[in-house]
């Protein structure tokens, strides 16, 4: 049962690993206040954080 409960909690999780604002210069961790600040239509995936700095994005403190 335990196993199930995470394989769920895992497909309702975020498309990427991190995310960023259009309108901002950093990206952040799915679980940071900020990200969950950011409107859907404003968001911005990425699956690794090179992938943002290859964007010209600044990591957030909440990057660890």
């Amino acid at each position: 049962p335990e196993a199930k409960t995470e394989a769920t909690i895992e497909k309702t999780f975020t498309p990427g690993k991190f995310i960023a604002s259009k309108n901002a210069n950093k990206f952040h961790s799915p679980k940071c206040d900020w990200a969950k600040k950011i409107s859907a239509s404003n968001q911005r995936w990425f699956n690794s954080a090179e992938e943002a700095k290859m964007q010209g994005l600044e990591a957030d403190k909440c990057v660890g």
